[in-house]
């Protein structure tokens, strides 16, 4: 029409999108303003435009759902990491409280409530005469990184011996106080030692026999007769 201004292709689509998606009462005279061809093309890129957007909507959700469910499954294993735990601490406690039990009985058993104590996992000795600690002393015993472990039960001192030297697999080693309790395994002073107690036993221990300091292993050769019990526990 002579005297009229056109707008190009795009203005014109997106004009007509807008009156489209709007749902105005001028979208009636579109045809009036414009060519069919303007109109096809703006619906189709309003039809290319939803699609698009329920593309993205589909992606979105697929993308919260799998998030969703890692979610869960993440806590799933935390839950049953939970439980695994608690069930084994419960069990821990349960052998803790039997272990005690035990030990309360073995010393029950034993006449008089004198005997000699060597608690491993304290890594004290004590010897209790008629029920009262007359000594303590920290010690160190079997080394348990190489599996030279002291023998855990209720033994009996069955000799005594000054100034032995102790043999062994590659080891050769002189002790003024020997007290054996069970086999080849002792109590009797350490002077190579310069300390005891603590967590040396686990990587420096002995090769299985309780170390003890010597003016402590001294006062038990004098005070512990042939026939003391030894109770050696965890």
């Amino acid at each position: 029409v002579p005297g009229t201004l056109r707008m190009d292709q795009a203005a014109e689509r997106q004009y007509i999108t807008n009156l489209i998606t709007s749902g105005s009462s001028e979208a009636s005279h579109v045809p009036m303003m414009t060519s069919v061809t303007a109109q096809a093309e703006a619906v189709t890129e309003q039809t290319d435009t939803t699609a698009a957007d329920k593309e993205a909507i589909a992606d979105k959700t697929a993308s919260i759902i799998k998030s969703a469910s890692e979610l869960a499954a993440l806590e799933r294993a935390e839950i049953e990491k939970a439980a695994i735990a608690a069930a084994k601490e419960a069990i821990e406690k349960a052998a803790e409280a039997n272990r005690l039990a035990e030990n309360s009985a073995i010393v029950a058993s034993i006449p008089d409530h004198t005997y000699i104590d060597v608690d491993i996992t304290a890594q004290k000795l004590t010897y209790y005469i008629n029920g009262g600690a007359t000594l303590v002393s920290d010690i160190v015993t079997g080394n348990t990184s190489r599996h030279n472990d002291t023998p855990q039960g209720l033994y009996s001192i069955y000799g005594k011996q000054r100034n032995r030297t102790l043999k062994g697999d590659n080891y050769e080693s002189f002790v003024n106080y020997w007290m054996p309790f069970i086999g080849n395994y002792g109590l009797h002073d350490a002077t190579w030692r310069s300390a005891f107690g603590g967590t040396i036993y686990q990587k420096s221990g002995s090769h299985g026999c309780v170390n003890l300091p010597k003016s402590m292993a001294a006062i038990l050769y004098d005070t512990a007769p042939v026939g003391t019990p030894v109770f050696v526990h965890q």
